[in-house]
């Protein structure tokens, strides 16, 4: 992963991590944080943060950071995060040519043992084909899902429930 282009300052104290106007930019991705984590030390940590990119690879970002390996997508997104990493409030604006477009506020828990995902979710033209990595799976939603979803830990898979209302 070539990084044509970093600026802004992280700054580490000793219980932060304090993002101000970090800027990456990669040959096929760029992305901006600002923002904090507190309790990085100890106790449960605290976010506060937003990001956003005008066009980020997955596909490249899987080079590092491997359980996204194999997922062509770039997509376009603006993202906020707030709060306790068990409870993290997440708002996201996301679009994606062969993806779609997908707005919600979403509740994370990044630190129990089963880490999960809940919230609504607000699609247009939303293909599972490319989140499936599967290039013959194609679908075109359009609608509100509601979304609780205990994430892949170990061997387990993703499980949960959802429900979608969709208009067309």
């Amino acid at each position: 992963l070539g990084i044509n282009d970093l600026s802004g300052r992280i700054v580490r104290t000793p219980n932060q991590l304090h993002f101000e106007k970090v800027a990456l930019r990669t040959e096929e991705s760029s992305l901006s944080i600002d923002g904090t984590i507190d309790n990085i030390e100890g106790g449960s940590p605290t976010v506060d943060l937003e990001a956003s990119s005008d066009k980020l690879d997955i596909d490249e970002i899987g080079r590092v950071v491997p359980a996204l390996r194999g997922y062509v997508m770039q997509p376009a997104f603006e993202m906020a995060a707030r709060g306790p990493a068990e409870r993290v409030a997440v708002t996201l604006n996301a679009r994606e040519q062969n993806l779609g477009a997908v707005t919600g506020d979403l509740t994370v828990d990044a630190m129990g043992p089963s880490r999960r995902v809940a919230g609504t979710l607000r699609m247009q033209h939303f293909n599972v084909g490319p989140v499936a990595k599967s290039p013959t799976l194609k679908s075109d939603i359009t609608g509100t899902a509601r979304v609780d979803l205990a994430l892949p830990s170990g061997r387990l898979p993703l499980s949960g429930t959802y429900s979608i209302d969709a208009t067309s």
